[in-house]
């Protein structure tokens, strides 16, 4: 069975000594601006690899949506998403109970994307990364 992304994902994320003090989920929480820095994780498609005749194992490669915010300044959102994007890269055969990374490349970004629904203060930058996980 294929580890679910988005778990293994942020339990590797909640897990780095260097991304201590950010919050992270999978969805954008009402309370958004008593929630920062957070950064929201979300699968948004990827394609599985089934094992061939030859065996192997089966391997999934999802692509992430990241979503970061912080404030006040548009560049805070940037640092905090460029930090996690970092981490994702280091990121190459981590065994957790939830599964293995095998290895995160960014597809897309880093982008600033305004939040019409967040406090003006805030600001959020986003990106895409593909994780190869088993």
């Amino acid at each position: 069975m294929l580890p679910d992304a988005e778990r293994l994902a942020l339990a590797y994320l909640r897990a780095r000594p260097a991304l201590a003090g950010i919050r992270f989920g999978t969805e954008r929480p009402v309370d958004l601006a008593e929630r920062v820095p957070l950064v929201v994780i979300e699968r948004i498609g990827g394609v599985s690899s089934a094992p061939s005749w030859r065996g192997g194992a089966l391997s999934d490669r999802p692509a992430i949506h990241l979503q970061a915010w912080h404030g006040p300044h548009r560049a805070h959102a940037r640092t905090l998403l460029l930090a996690v994007l970092h981490e994702l890269a280091l990121a190459r055969g981590v065994v957790l109970p939830e599964g293995v990374i095998v290895r995160a490349a960014v597809l897309a970004g880093p982008t600033a994307v305004p939040d019409p629904g967040a406090p003006e203060h805030l600001h959020r930058h986003t990106a895409t990364v593909q994780l190869t996980t088993r």
